[in-house]
C-alpha cells in the first residue's frame, strides 16, 4: 500500500464527510504493479531437487503406512496366542508342582 493511502485512510474528517469519502478511500492497485512489488521467490535447482526427493520419500512412506498396520494387527494376534500358551503352560507347571 502506498503511504497517501494510509495517510488519507487515517486523516480525520469532518462529520457526514467521513463516511461518504471513508468509502472512496480505496486504492486500485493493478496487478502487474502488485506482481512488480512482490516478486516470486526462485528456487535454485539444488533446493528444487531436495524438495523432489522429499516428496519421493514422503510418497513412499505414504505407501508402507497399510503394510505397517497389517504387520501390526498380526504381532498383535501372535503375541495373543502367545500369551495363551504361556497361561496354558503356566497352569500345567502349577498342577505338576500341586502333586
Amino acid at each position: 500500500m502506498s503511504f497517501s493511502y494510509l495517510k488519507n485512510k487515517f486523516k480525520k474528517k469532518k462529520g457526514g464527510e467521513a463516511e461518504a469519502e471513508a468509502a472512496d478511500n480505496r486504492e486500485i492497485i493493478k496487478l502487474d504493479e502488485l506482481e512488480a512489488e512482490e516478486p516470486a521467490p526462485q528456487k535454485s535447482p539444488e533446493e528444487e531437487e531436495m524438495l523432489n526427493q522429499v516428496m519421493t520419500r514422503i510418497n513412499e512412506i505414504e505407501n508402507d503406512i497399510p503394510r505397517i498396520k497389517v504387520s501390526m494387527d498380526t504381532l498383535k494376534s501372535q503375541i495373543g496366542e502367545l500369551r495363551e500358551e504361556i497361561e496354558r503352560l503356566d497352569k500345567t507347571i502349577k498342577d505338576v508342582m500341586v502333586l
